[in-house]
């Protein structure tokens, strides 16, 4: 039996590390675009 706090924690914990690796892509790219270099 899984205690549902570990279930709700270890969801919150891989929503938390998507948003952000999302925020850091995000993030990179727009800072690439305002340099103005090209990869």
């Amino acid at each position: 039996m899984f205690e549902p706090q570990v279930i709700k924690t270890g969801s919150m914990i891989t929503l938390v590390s998507g948003v952000g690796i999302l925020l850091l892509l995000i993030a990179g790219i727009y800072f690439e675009r305002k340099r103005g270099i090209k990869i």
